[in-house]
């Protein structure tokens, strides 16, 4: 009986545990392809170096100049080099972009929507989590939060409930490790108020769980 008892209270430690332990978060990642729609060219100049490392977030009322802007349609792939992003408890990846309520007021935000996805190859194919860009509130995009993190003051970046941007959740896709992200613009005709032609104006991107190749 105590016997039984032990191994059943192992096992439901072990389904309770993390699947990756050995996960870590990745403050930044590489770019390995950025293929520009109409429009970009803000950014391009310090490409990839502007999209590399932790973000520097604007805040609530400001965009961040650290951005490379993608154009319309245009995407931004990154690879976390020496590991793989990975399915943990909550949110594994952030997306920080330069999206801001204009005046403060937070019933408004300056989004510039786009799609996030991953792939087992640099080259795709990308599956994409659902995104509803055609309206506010964007649900489901990159994009569309504020970014708070930067070097300056301390935010911890890989975490989603204070650094901004916005998370996204391996589980939700049914996918347990991959090494590419991809950000896609969604190139919408009639974009949000606010919005540019020069699409997603991406900050960096952030790796909350990351497993070792």
């Amino acid at each position: 009986m105590i016997r039984a008892a032990l191994v059943s209270l192992v096992l439901t430690l072990a389904a309770c545990g993390p699947a990756h332990p050995d996960a870590v978060p990745v403050l930044g990642g590489t770019p390995v392809d950025f293929a520009p729609g109409d429009g970009a060219g803000f950014g391009q100049g310090d490409y990839p170096a502007v999209v590399e490392g932790p973000p520097e977030g604007g805040g609530d009322q400001t965009g961040s100049l650290d951005v490379l802007s993608l154009g319309a349609g245009g995407t931004l792939t990154f690879e976390f080099p020496g590991y793989v992003l990975c399915d943990g408890p909550g949110p594994d990846v952030i997306v920080f972009e330069n999206a801001f309520h204009p005046g403060g007021d937070p019933a408004t935000t300056f989004a510039e929507p786009a799609f996030a996805g991953v792939a087992a190859d640099a080259t795709g194919p990308f599956t994409e989590w659902p995104c509803d860009p055609g309206a506010a509130p964007f649900a489901g995009c990159a994009g569309i939060t504020p970014v708070y993190a930067t070097s300056a003051n301390g935010i911890d970046p890989a975490d989603p409930a204070s650094a901004g941007g916005d998370a996204f959740d391996l589980a939700d896709l049914g996918l347990d490790e991959l090494p590419y992200l991809r950000i896609r613009d969604a190139a919408l005709a009639d974009p949000p108020a606010g919005a540019t032609n020069a699409g997603a104006d991406i900050d960096a991107v952030v790796a909350i769980h990351a497993c070792p190749r």
